[in-house]
């Protein structure tokens, strides 16, 4: 299987302003029998972040304007409609942004294709806010959530940034204990940089950060 799509030469390049879809179909075959088949949306476009300077989408510089946003709704909470979600990504849009902080956590698949097709970029977000640092059970869980996210939401071309945690140092445990505090912020240290590790693994291309 060509991954790299190394034989597409020009594709219509998916951007804010110009959020162009390329429809992909797979086929799983059993011999010649057709077994199981998917269609899905993709999108070809290329990004960074120049180093001390801005945004670049497709080679060209793009000024970041968003919110964030999280999934929740008067009235019914967290279990929102896919139209409730959809219209959020719309006002966001509407709004004249071009950028949108999923917080804290990941969302709705709907959202991200949402994002897709309206051209607003994506911050992932990992469910670790604020209090400090588990036992090994919890840092494995958090490993294997982030693993999930990253594989769940690969494909999406609005997704250029993962971030790992929020404000966890933002009220800090022992502050007033220098021994304890030096230990504790090692422990987010440590654990920050195995979340980094991972994500060059799965993910090589897309940006990390820490909010």
């Amino acid at each position: 299987a060509d991954l790299h799509f190394s034989k597409i030469k020009h594709p219509k390049l998916w951007s804010t302003e110009n959020p162009y879809l390329h429809t992909i179909n797979v086929d799983l075959l059993d011999g010649t029998k057709i077994i199981d088949k998917i269609s899905d949306k993709l999108g070809f476009r290329w990004f960074e972040f120049k180093e001390h300077g801005a945004f670049f989408l497709n080679g060209k510089r793009v000024l970041l304007r968003g919110t964030h946003r999280h999934e929740e709704h008067a009235g019914v909470g967290a279990a929102m409609s896919n139209t409730q979600h959809v219209t959020d990504m719309k006002l966001i849009k509407e709004m004249g942004a071009n950028f949108v902080r999923l917080a804290h956590y990941p969302q709705d698949p709907s959202i991200y294709k949402a994002c897709d097709e309206l051209g607003l970029l994506v911050w992932d977000e990992l469910p670790w806010c604020r209090g400090g640092v588990g036992n090994a059970t919890w840092q494995e869980n958090t490993k294997r959530m982030l693993a999930e996210i990253i594989n769940q939401n690969y494909n999406h071309p609005s997704l250029v940034i993962w971030a790992y945690m929020n404000e966890v140092l933002l009220r800090p445990y022992y502050k007033k204990n220098k021994e304890r505090y030096k230990k504790y912020t090692g422990f987010i240290a440590a654990l920050a940089q195995d979340l980094e590790d991972l994500t060059r693994a799965e993910d090589p291309y897309r940006y990390t950060m820490i909010p």
